[in-house]
């Protein structure tokens, strides 16, 4: 969201309704305040759900900071919020989508790569400096 968000004069011209659409979701990726707008989007809605990633792995990171051990005994309220962290992902997996091979745009959303490595987000940040530096 970076490489596109920094593109001023690209948002500017934007429509009314597309870059009213491109605020919102801004304000839901927002990580302040534990991203609340964002946990409160998604648990309106039923599964199937694909969650922010970067969101999940920051609470498991944060989770798993916690000790292990609390003197000699096991730390079992770290484990139980973990436990519900993975709860939570395997129930928004449960159910598939049914989308249907639309052509052509499905294979052009074939030919993407995949944004989930750090070189994704450095080609994305070095392509939108070509665009507008």
């Amino acid at each position: 969201l970076v490489a596109v968000d920094r593109m001023k004069s690209i948002k500017e011209g934007l429509p009314k309704k597309t870059s009213e659409e491109w605020n919102r979701v801004m304000a839901l990726c927002d990580p302040k305040g534990n991203w609340n707008k964002y946990r409160e989007e998604l648990g309106k809605g039923s599964p199937p759900k694909i969650p922010f990633i970067g969101r999940v792995l920051s609470d498991l990171t944060f989770a798993d900071e916690n000790e292990d051990l609390i003197g000699n005994d096991i730390n079992f309220a770290k484990r139980e919020l973990m436990k519900k962290m993975m709860q939570d992902i395997f129930e928004n997996q449960g159910t598939g989508y049914a989308f249907e091979k639309v052509e052509p745009l499905y294979s052009i959303l074939s030919c993407v790569p995949s944004p989930t490595n750090d070189s994704y987000s450095k080609q994305l940040y070095a392509l939108s400096l070509q665009r507008e530096p």
